[in-house]
């Protein structure tokens, strides 16, 4: 969320915590090499010209991280880039050697671009939503609405650097923001229905929040979760559905210091575990085994730590669990889950109030 620059040459092959960096920056440029030197293969200067053209394409890249905020622009990527570019080309100076034919170079080609493929689109995914939760906080701590607009105030900050520029969306439609330090004021258009409140920082597309507005007969209501959910009764007043899944027939609440889980899905049970990680904007505070992961981690079994429904008189149908939400650090988020045979089968995230 703001741009960087790193000019120190060769800082992160001298480190011992950059070597995949190194490695992807090195192995996404191998198939332009290969390319280049089909490209190149009649010129009388065709290695300056290949290593010149990697350089070229680097700088591109680099640029367009720090000019769309989304990357440090970094002379060691250049270095690696240009490294793999060189790669690349000997690779197809050693198959051409063995194998001339063009149809061997350019099925080498697909493959290298197949192979790096594999490389990076698994780091690239992420979860959105657990992403954006562990980026910045976001509260409503007013709503008010009349026949015209939406009025709401709250915070919003980011978590270990300064804020940058924002914009608040309501559903599709920009609202009138003024930001003073952590609190923001916002008046969009009124709504008919349900809408996500959304954050566009400066330099990145809407985010977002996990906050909902309804119009209701009183007003507006804050909400947590998107559609429309079929709360069950018996549920203690306060609490506050903070995320459910339809199809597994779970609800998750915030009830104070503890958090509820109602499932109704007969099938999770001995071998589904139910996940949850911790988050919190203290983590020096976090125990000593979790501190350098930056999130606590922790979960149950449904048969193994079995609750009785009837502890929460009057839920039918569900099995009700309980945990204590941590008091020794302070809780900003929590990322929910199944962990099933080994196979994450759901996530969803939440703030905690």
């Amino acid at each position: 969320m703001e741009r960087s620059v790193h000019l120190d040459l060769f800082w992160s092959y001298l480190s011992q915590n950059h070597a995949q960096q190194i490695f992807l920056n090195v192995a996404l440029f191998i198939p332009l090499g290969f390319l280049l030197a089909n490209i190149f293969i009649a010129h009388p200067n065709r290695h300056l010209w290949i290593i010149f053209s990697g350089f070229a394409v680097s700088i591109v890249v680099e640029a367009a991280q720090f000019f769309t905020y989304r990357g440090m622009l970094d002379i060691d990527d250049l270095v690696s880039n240009v490294l793999g570019t060189v790669v690349g080309m000997l690779i197809w100076q050693i198959v051409r050697r063995i194998k001339p034919h063009k149809a061997v170079s350019w099925l080498m080609i697909g493959a290298e671009i197949l192979g790096c493929v594999a490389v990076a689109v698994p780091a690239a995914k992420s979860n959105i939503s657990t992403r954006v939760t562990r980026q910045f906080d976001f509260t409503v701590d007013s709503v008010y609405g009349n026949d015209e607009k939406v009025n709401l105030t709250g915070t919003c900050y980011t978590y270990k650097r300064a804020t940058p520029s924002y914009e608040i969306f309501i559903g599709e439609a920009k609202a009138n923001s003024t930001v003073e330090g952590n609190n923001y004021q916002a008046a969009g258009e009124k709504i008919e229905e349900k809408a996500e409140v959304r954050i566009k920082f400066r330099g990145y597309g809407l985010m977002p929040t996990g906050t909902y507005l309804r119009p209701t007969e009183d007003g507006i209501s804050v909400e947590y979760v998107a559609g429309d959910v079929k709360e069950p009764a018996g549920v203690p007043d306060n609490a506050v559905l903070k995320a459910y899944n339809e199809e597994h027939d779970v609800l998750i609440y915030q009830d104070g210091d503890r958090l509820l889980w109602l499932i109704g899905d007969s099938n999770i049970d001995r071998n589904t575990e139910i996940i949850y990680h911790i988050h919190t904007d203290e983590p020096e505070k976090l125990p000593e085994h979790r501190v350098q992961y930056g999130f606590d981690n922790r979960g149950f079994r449904v048969s193994v730590d079995q609750k009785a429904a009837n502890e929460l008189d009057g839920i039918d149908h569900y099995r009700v669990f309980q945990k204590e939400i941590p008091e020794e650090y302070r809780v900003t988020a929590v990322i929910v889950g199944f962990n099933t045979d080994g196979t994450v089968t759901w996530t969803d995230s939440f703030r905690i109030e």
